[in-house]
């Protein structure tokens, strides 16, 4: 079946039908896209999204064995249909990535104001040198682990208990105290 997607992008919002994974064959590199100009390009198993400002939302088919990496980009969508290996989003501002799931951890390092939408799994996100992430999951990622590292503003955002209620959103603890207890360490999230 299908499966929707929305991404409020900071132009409006963009909404869209994701098939579902099986219906989609692994896409080929477009062939009138040089490897300097922004767009997809398949780079032996690694789709790069690279340099995007501004443009259409972009979609990519991927298969378990294909990671996406995505830089550098700037007020754009990317959309992945299909189970990837692993997403990097580096170097990007005001980017939304919605993607079905992942095999492997979703990295978000040094960037701006992005979210990312993840409709079906993922295992893990790790938040890097960022400001500014909101991370958008489904109730079938309900277990999905969020690592975060120099990083501020970052909000998870799940559904509610049941499929009736509002999303939940989440902040999770910027600020940290660490004191000694017993004769280890204890680190704890400031409220």
């Amino acid at each position: 079946g299908a499966s929707g997607w929305e991404c409020a992008g900071w132009g409006g919002t963009v909404k869209g039908a994701v098939p579902a994974a099986a219906q989609l064959p692994p896409s080929q590199p477009p062939a009138a896209v040089a490897s300097a100009s922004p767009g997809p390009r398949l780079d032996g198993s690694t789709w790069r999204v690279e340099g995007l400002v501004g443009m259409q939302p972009v979609e990519i088919n991927v298969d378990k064995s294909q990671a996406v990496h995505v830089s550098k980009c700037q007020d754009s969508v990317v959309v992945i249909h299909g189970k990837m290996n692993c997403l990097m989003l580096v170097n990007s501002s005001k980017t939304g990535v919605v993607f079905d799931s992942a095999v492997g951890m979703v990295e978000i390092v040094n960037c701006k104001s992005v979210q990312v939408q993840c409709l079906e799994t993922v295992p893990s996100f790790n938040v890097d040198g960022t400001s500014g992430c909101q991370l958008f999951l489904s109730r079938a990622a309900s277990d999905t682990r969020v690592f975060t590292s120099r990083s501020t503003e970052v909000n998870v955002v799940t559904p509610g208990r049941t499929d009736d209620d509002d999303m939940v959103e989440s902040a999770l603890p910027q600020q940290f105290v660490s004191h000694r207890s017993g004769g280890q360490w204890i680190t704890e999230p400031v409220h």
